[in-house]
């Protein structure tokens, strides 16, 4: 028995170290030893955490025990989203409603619904900045804290720690499945599954909307007043995070209801596409009478499901459940089918390999970049993206259905707002739909990345928009060198790409596009300021361009929102005045006013932005009021407010 003994202890020993057991049995049965339980459960789990072992090892050794480190997009590799999906595809348009109707029956979205709007409690939105969470440490010692000081949301904050340890396990590697926080989520520690390709290659995420929509419309619908109580924060943000992934869920998978609709009417739908007809494709995408059977049969689950067993029999039918099924079922007609078909739409725009975003910029330029980061990174074809040479020229695209979406820039951080933006917006039918905020991010590249002493360097291309300290770098590393002022981004890394000894200040997309390789600086004190220069500093205030997305719609409002507007306003004393009085008495903020000197009539327009949906009830009576008694407004467009700028 004592070599038994010797032989579980040189077992449990690596077991021990990798794991930190502290609770190993001292004390086996007769009947346990004998049958070799406990060996055969010990052989077991060494050889698993080998394994794993040497598949950290293999990682990069990224994943710590009780200590994760995370990477930046560590599920993107070269852009594209870490899915192993199967070669095999095409599948029928039967093979797919037997899905859709296999996952309607599955859906639980309604069941927590109920459960939500029965719990009736809200949290307040943000915390104070000393409010402390404390997680004990494993070993229960309250010696040994680990403390979150938080100052943002405390479902935001609990939906991050969830979708990190789902992560782990593979889930958001799932096609029907889109992450809040994709970003910030680790590898995962299973094997990546074999999915099957149904849908085309697309990184259609809008959660940054379904959040807001869920915030700011449907739990003040749903909920009573924030309570203050701490003790239910953990139990509400709970309920929140699961109902706000069954949401994501349901609104997304309108990705593959798209799909089937478009292999049974590929001809249909692909002469709408290839038209960039928006308006076209959700008019075949809507069915009321279809949509009224959803509805319906939501409401009978959430009847069904919220009746309460405990009321008499005898009560009035609206006391007979625990949660009026007409609630959620308004809640899907108002919300979950309008952002279900707003993916939809956008989905299709992708599905047939045609131009159908103009962007007003050169490949590379900052323009580029907004455009892709906002419609999909590198999953995106270049076939889809239409270069103008203008603003006017994109307006001009959108308008003639030449493409669906344009992009253009509308305010620079060093010079203000765009006028030839605003006076587009203003002359155009088009609506802003979006706005995407990026902040400047120059490299230096060349063609030869091994230009280590600054003699080597002959000339350096700088595009007339390069940020001051990119310039001094410049300066401080090669002062030999040539400055040479070229005209964007594009054309230093193409000049760069062609002239032996020579580099470039450009964005690392134009670099890729042009084959060129990331340079350091060429001594030590220009690198250290340009690194410290490409970094965004702490307090915000890095250089940034703010770009808007324009098409012949806008979305639905989310509750956090922001509406361009224009004010014709009338020649008299004192109007002006009268019409800030207006949005001050509805409790509205502008963000911005300027004056637009009219080139047809005559004359001053102002350009509006204010924060607000065009259709929130205080918007709206605002612009009645202006309109019958001050001035006549134009609505330029509604869109979400940009969570947080893009590094360029």
């Amino acid at each position: 028995m004592r070599a038994v003994a010797r032989q579980l202890s040189r077992q449990a020993a690596p077991l021990a170290t990798q794991m930190r057991l502290s609770a190993v049995p001292q004390k086996l049965s007769t009947q346990t030893r004998s049958m070799g339980v406990f060996s055969n459960l010990k052989d077991t789990m060494t050889h698993k955490l080998e394994e794993r072992s040497q598949a950290k090892q293999a990682q990069g050794g990224f994943l710590r025990l009780f200590q994760p480190e995370f990477r930046e997009n560590p599920r993107l590799i070269n852009g594209k989203v870490k899915r192993k999906i199967s070669e095999k595809s095409g599948h029928s348009p039967e093979e797919i409603n037997t899905m859709l109707r296999n996952y309607e029956q599955l859906s639980a979205l309604h069941i927590w619904l109920v459960k939500r709007v029965e719990r009736g409690l809200s949290i307040p939105e943000t915390m104070d900045e000393t409010t402390e969470l404390v997680r004990l440490d494993p070993t229960g010692f309250p010696a040994k804290k680990f403390r979150y000081v938080l100052a943002i949301n405390c479902w935001d904050f609990m939906l991050l720690e969830t979708e990190k340890l789902h992560a782990l396990a593979r889930r958001y590697t799932s096609p029907d499945e889109n992450a809040f926080f994709l970003h910030l989520l680790p590898e995962p520690i299973l094997p990546i599954i074999d999915y099957p390709r149904v849908l085309n290659p697309n990184r259609i995420n809008i959660n940054d909307q379904i959040m807001s929509v869920y915030q700011d419309k449907i739990l003040p619908g749903i909920t009573t007043a924030s309570s203050d109580d701490s003790s239910q924060y953990g139990s509400t943000a709970t309920a929140d995070i699961a109902v706000l992934q069954a949401l994501s869920k349901r609104i997304h998978f309108g990705k593959f209801i798209a799909e089937a609709k478009f292999q049974a009417e590929t001809e249909r739908y692909t002469q709408l596409i290839l038209a960039n007809d928006a308006a076209g494709i959700m008019d075949a995408l809507t069915n009321l009478a279809v949509e009224q059977k959803v509805l319906d049969r939501v409401k009978l689950k959430a009847s069904t499901y919220g009746q309460d067993p405990n009321a008499p029999a005898a009560a009035s039918p609206d006391k007979e459940w625990k949660v009026n099924p007409q609630l959620i079922s308004d809640l899907y007609r108002d919300f979950v089918m309008p952002l279900t078909k707003e993916v939809q739409v956008a989905y299709l725009l992708q599905r047939v390999s045609h131009p159908s975003i103009s962007v007003a910029g050169v490949e590379g330029s900052f323009c580029w970049l907004a455009a892709q980061a906002h419609f999909g990174g590198e999953m995106l074809r270049k076939d889809q993206f239409l270069q103008a040479e203008s603003i006017s020229k994109v307006f001009h695209d959108v308008n003639a259905n030449r493409t669906a979406f344009g992009v253009v820039p509308i305010e620079d951080s060093r010079l203000g707002m765009l006028k030839e933006t605003q006076a587009q917006l203003l002359r155009s039918s088009l609506k802003v739909s979006a706005e995407i905020v990026l902040t400047r991010s120059f490299i230096f590249a060349a063609k030869d990345k091994r230009l280590e002493k600054s003699s080597d360097v002959a000339q350096v291309f700088c595009p007339t928009d390069t940020d001051a300290r990119m310039l001094a770098h410049a300066e401080q590393s090669w002062p030999s060198a040539q400055m040479v002022s070229v005209a964007n981004v594009s054309e230093a890394a193409s000049r760069a790409s062609k002239e032996a000894g020579t580099v470039a200040v450009t964005t690392s997309v134009a670099a890729l596009a042009h084959g060129l390789d990331h340079v350091e600086a060429a001594n030590a004190l220009a690198s250290a300021s340009a690194s410290a220069a490409l970094k965004p500093p702490a307090n915000g205030g890095s250089s940034f361009i703010r770009f808007v997305v324009v098409s012949k719609g806008c979305p639905a409002a989310t509750g956090k929102d922001k509406s361009c507007l224009s004010m014709e306003i009338k020649h008299e004393v004192g109007s002006l005045l009268s019409a800030l009085e207006v949005w001050k008495c509805h409790d509205i903020n502008l963000t911005c006013l300027e004056s637009i000197y009219r080139q047809e009539q005559g004359g001053y327009d102002f350009f509006v932005e204010i924060v607000g949906h065009f259709d929130d009830e205080n918007v709206r009576e605002a612009v009645e009021k202006l309109q019958s008694q001050v001035c006549e407004v134009k609505h330029l467009g509604s869109f979400p407010i940009a969570k947080r700028p893009i590094l360029g």
